[in-house]
């Protein structure tokens, strides 16, 4: 006697066709899934603290990574809580010495690096001055690129 198993193959069949679609729709997830999430950025993880010192806003590195002077920039906004806020935005411009200079129009700010570590950032226990004026609230972020390392806040000028 011979027997015919017709059945059993449409049965395997019709399980590797379902195997194959449930395959499909879990990489088209995977898929759109990667692509809604937004890419790591290697932001510098910096502890910033800031003091008023004469005629200037004193920001020191606490701890954390370095940030590299090409992509440092303060945006200072004197009287952030009032209608006549005014905001600069200072960028590195060049090195003089032990001094970088970062300029906003004519107004520079001064980061005065160690003496013999001069590595084009901005590290631990290095001091940068950034000129206050008789406003009554100022606002310091701190930049690397387009992503905001610290903000200070300074509520009397």
């Amino acid at each position: 006697m011979i027997f015919v198993c017709e059945r059993a193959a449409s049965e395997v069949l019709g399980e590797m066709l379902l195997l194959v679609i449930a395959i499909l729709l879990a990489v088209a997830f995977a898929n759109y899934s990667s692509n809604v999430i937004p890419p790591f950025r290697n932001t510098p993880q910096t502890r910033i603290a800031g003091y008023v010192n004469g005629s200037n806003y004193t920001l020191v590195v606490q701890c954390g990574n370095p940030i590299q002077l090409s992509d440092l920039s303060l945006v200072v906004t004197y009287n952030y809580s009032y209608t006549s806020a005014r905001t600069l935005d200072y960028r590195y411009n060049h090195t003089a010495g032990s001094i970088a200079v970062l300029t906003a129009g004519k107004a520079e700010a001064w980061l005065f690096l160690r003496p013999g570590y001069y590595n084009m950032s901005w590290s631990f226990g290095e001091k940068l001055n950034v000129p206050r004026d008789s406003s009554k609230s100022t606002k310091i972020s701190v930049c690397s690129g387009d992503e905001v390392v610290a903000r200070l806040y300074f509520p009397e000028g």
